[in-house]
């Protein structure tokens, strides 16, 4: 099964493909990554080829140099789609800058603020990924997620994850239920027919569930389609940038209202 890193950079390489097959527009997308190497992700790159859609900006070969915020900030503006991975370790790496004297409750709403203005002068989406705790808390406290546009959680249902948004100020639905999986080749198999038969209405009450999703998969492009690919290795065990289950990892899995 995947994760939130892993199914955030899935898509964002989708949409990339998406865009220059369907618009014809060229996206930078790009993965920035605070606590993986380039030999870990050497790794991710054999369990889905459509990862190497990403540019990837290793932070840990910055972490205690001075400029690291910098460098921080110029690849978080570089990218049309950018998904950083963490949030609680790019804080730690901030709080590791030589010289650095602010708190940390500083360098968050510094940080929230900065992140904020990029957003706005560049134009670009970004996905943040976070870590939630037993109690439902994560870093940042209650400040971050009402900065943002929108919080989706990857959560557990038994063995199945799914993904869910909480709040989205981009005229999008909130607190549905998407359930995924991983495919052998590595690319994500979301629950169509789930999801539509759970949610989507129609007017004519006399129409069953198949004639209803039948209308509604007519004339629609099916984005799961694009930027599959037959050759990629097989590994549908290994999960991003674990090499084992982390401890954040076993606390998602034991507990559904983690992030």
């Amino acid at each position: 099964m995947s994760g939130k890193t892993y199914s955030r950079c899935i898509l964002a390489a989708k949409a990339k493909l998406f865009a220059k097959k369907e618009l014809g527009i060229d996206l930078r997308v790009g993965f920035i990554s605070a606590e993986m190497r380039e030999s870990e992700w050497a790794k991710e790159l054999k369990s889905s080829e459509i990862l190497k859609e990403l540019e990837v900006d290793y932070m840990l070969d910055y972490v205690g140099c001075s400029n690291y915020q910098d460098i921080f900030w110029e690849a978080f503006a570089d990218y049309d789609i950018v998904v950083a991975d963490s949030f609680p370790a790019i804080i730690s790496h901030f709080k590791m800058v030589p010289k650095e004297n602010r708190t940390e409750k500083a360098i968050i709403f510094d940080f929230i603020r900065m992140a904020n203005l990029s957003v706005s002068k560049n134009d670009n989406n970004v996905q943040l990924i976070n870590q939630a705790t037993k109690d439902g808390n994560y870093k940042g406290g209650t400040e971050l997620p009402h900065m943002m546009s929108s919080m989706s959680f990857v959560k557990v249902d038994g063995q199945q994850r799914f993904t869910t948004f909480e709040t989205n100020r981009n005229n999008g639905s909130v607190n549905r239920s998407l359930y995924f999986s991983k495919k052998e080749n590595g690319d994500l198999e979301f629950n169509a027919d789930l999801y539509e038969s759970t949610y989507e209405q129609t007017a004519d009450k006399n129409k069953t569930v198949a004639e209803l999703l039948k209308s509604i998969r007519d004339g629609k492009t099916n984005i799961d389609s694009v930027g599959e690919t037959s050759n990629a290795s097989v590994n549908s065990v290994y999960d991003m940038g674990t090499g084992g289950e982390t401890s954040e990892e076993l606390d998602e899995v034991n507990n559904p209202s983690n992030v």
